[in-house]
């Protein structure tokens, strides 16, 4: 299998708008007075997003077998369209697919999102196991008996 890090260097970020889209809702949430983080924001962004495509085009190869050149070239040459399930605004607000958009209204209201678990910030409160074996010995106690 080859590398996917030179597909990833190649992949035309600034062009995919569903990325875009995305992007600026994270960098919308980054302070802007702060270019390493937007920077990092941006790559760790790229990262995921990537990631995501490459599930994508694994789950279509693995079903499939017989399109497995396609979906590789469609990996290198993606050229992103709008989608039939993206929302629109006319005020030049960017375009979110529907689910992303139902999510950022959830989170922003500070409502739970679905599918999600809570896990609380707690330890186990337990007490701890009381040990039963005796301590190993030091190797120069090994070699003293």
């Amino acid at each position: 299998m080859a590398s996917p890090l030179p597909a990833f260097a190649h992949y035309d970020f600034d062009h995919d708008t569903t990325f875009q889209s995305g992007l600026a809702a994270i960098l919308a949430r980054t302070d802007a007075a702060d270019p390493s983080a937007r920077a990092s924001a941006t790559t760790k962004a790229k990262q995921f997003y990537y990631h995501k495509l490459q599930q994508a085009a694994s789950q279509v190869t693995a079903s499939a077998p017989a399109v497995v050149d396609a979906a590789a070239s469609a990996m290198t040459t993606h050229k992103p369209s709008a989608s039939a399930d993206t929302n629109t605004t006319p005020n030049d607000e960017p375009a979110y697919p529907a689910t992303f958009a139902e999510i950022v209204k959830l989170v922003s209201e500070g409502k739970p999102v679905p599918g999600i678990r809570d896990i609380p910030d707690v330890l186990n409160m337990a007490p701890p196991a009381v040990s039963r074996m005796a301590a190993p010995r030091k190797p120069w106690e090994q070699a003293a008996s």
